[in-house]
């Protein structure tokens, strides 16, 4: 008699059974998204127990066709995991022992998670819609634990310094630049006044916690990143110099009227200047210490250009290179570009480089707000790269692979239809779109003519994907 393990057995269960719409429960979905998307602005432990019941939910309930059906077109799920793949190939050469190589793995586990988030938003609208709104109730529970520490009635179990409870200082800046945004996208996009306005509170009560309040610089330069990328996508080629010069604004505001940021400011250009100072290559202070690990990645990044030193391998020999006692910052380069460059060499940089361009690129070809909301997580990371591993970072990873699952699972959902009804149906099913009516980061006003009414912007040229653009299908 052969026996399986309860796994086994719900795996087999899964892909042997059919099941149908109405036994599926697409609303359980959506809860499941929502603790997820919460737990992506609160609790780690919340969302390794998200990411358990996305699992299970899936093993037990998909149906192996629909499932393939969702994925097997989708590039951004095959480009994820040819990012695993390369970095599970560089075991074979990596210059380290296997379990430490092992241990690297398990940190870009969340590349792994694509397919099955994929499956779980192409269910429609919900799912999205619960993810989104339940992470920016997350971002309020962290702005009101941000304001009790603030006051004395919390104290941090992380031990950095600036008023983050949930997430450690850097976790808290990104995080809490990207919930700017979504507010800031919603004070320019909705058509209701009052939720207008209730966004541009929220959005200037997280910059003040981002500014004020939270230690974390990273998150500053993704903020003024954020907010010209949002009034570009309001205002187009014009909100480009609309949103330069709103980011200056509040930099120089931040800078003029807060002590402490000047200190910071001033304090990094003085490391800078003393790291580059003739003759000398003292690293002091945090940027001065950055400055020499990223002087060291580059260097050790040369020893084996092609294909880097292996997964794992930067720990053991970044000390070999490093001209001061640089102890903090001896994990990895805190910079996703020269980490991939170091251990995964000029090729697998490479293939990160495109995954970035083709997030970028496919999310022209989703509906406005998955677009811009695609375009947003896309630029946070690639901006958060700069200066952190964003990548082996559990939230910084899961927020990446979690929104940009829920975007890109929407690539093709529409219905086929021949060019001659196209018109005549499209303007009547946009507004029932899985993704149009579901972001609550902006409302969509159409009027008979397909126009879009609350950003100037045509939804006519939202059409299905045509099944001979590859990149898009």
């Amino acid at each position: 008699m052969v026996t399986m393990s309860p796994w086994e057995f719900g795996l087999t269960v899964a892909v042997t059974q059919p099941h149908s719409e109405s036994t599926r429960h697409p609303e359980w979905d959506a809860w499941i998204a929502a603790l997820a998307g919460f737990s992506v602005a609160t609790s780690t432990s919340l969302m390794q127990v998200a990411i358990v019941l996305i699992m299970t939910r899936w093993v037990f309930t998909a149906n192996a066709k629909e499932s393939w059906r969702a994925i097997r077109s989708n590039y951004f799920v095959w480009f994820s995991l040819c990012i695993y793949g390369v970095i599970l190939s560089s075991i074979i050469y990596a210059e380290v022992p296997f379990t430490n190589s092992l241990r690297d793995l398990g940190k870009y586990r969340d590349l792994l998670y694509t397919p099955i988030l994929c499956i779980l938003f192409s269910a429609g609208k919900l799912p999205i819609r619960m993810a989104i709104q339940s992470f920016q109730a997350g971002m309020v529970v962290n702005l009101i634990a941000s304001a009790l520490m603030y006051s004395g009635l919390l104290t941090s179990h992380h031990g950095d310094e600036g008023c983050s409870y949930f997430n450690n200082e850097i976790t808290h800046s990104i995080l809490m630049a990207f919930f700017a945004y979504l507010m800031v996208r919603n004070a320019l996009f909705s058509s209701d006044h009052r939720k207008r306005i209730i966004s541009a509170i929220l959005a200037m009560a997280a910059y003040h916690n981002l500014f004020f309040l939270a230690a974390g610089k990273t998150g500053w330069v993704v903020a003024l990143v954020l907010l010209t990328l949002s009034c570009y996508q309001r205002f187009k080629i014009a909100g480009v110099a609309i949103g330069l010069v709103s980011a200056s604004i509040l930099a120089i505001g931040m800078y003029s009227g807060h002590a402490g940021i000047q200190t910071r400011v001033d304090g990094g250009f003085a490391n800078v200047r003393q790291y580059f100072k003739e003759g000398s290559r003292n690293a002091s202070g945090h940027m001065g210490k950055r400055l020499d690990l990223f002087h060291s990645s580059v260097e050790l990044g040369a020893r084996h250009p092609w294909f880097g030193i292996g997964a794992g391998a930067f720990p053991l020999h970044y000390s070999d290179y490093s001209r001061v006692n640089n102890t903090y910052y001896r994990s990895h380069p805190h910079n996703q570009y020269l980490l991939f460059l170091v251990e995964y060499g000029i090729v697998g940089l490479s293939i990160l480089i495109f995954y970035y361009l083709y997030c970028l690129y496919g999310c022209r070809h989703l509906p406005k707000p998955l677009c811009d909301l695609a375009e947003a997580v896309t630029v946070t990371h690639l901006v958060a790269g700069l200066f952190n591993s964003s990548l082996i970072e559990s939230k910084e990873g899961f927020l990446f692979v979690f929104f940009l699952s829920a975007c890109f699972s929407q690539l093709g959902t529409e219905k086929k239809s021949s060019s001659t009804s196209l018109m005549e149906t499209e303007v009547s099913s946009l507004n029932d779109h899985p993704a149009c009516e579901s972001l609550p980061i902006g409302d969509q006003r159409v009027d008979s003519n397909g126009v879009d009414l609350s950003n100037g912007a045509d939804l006519s040229d939202v059409s299905p994907i045509p099944q001979r653009d590859r990149w898009s299908a």
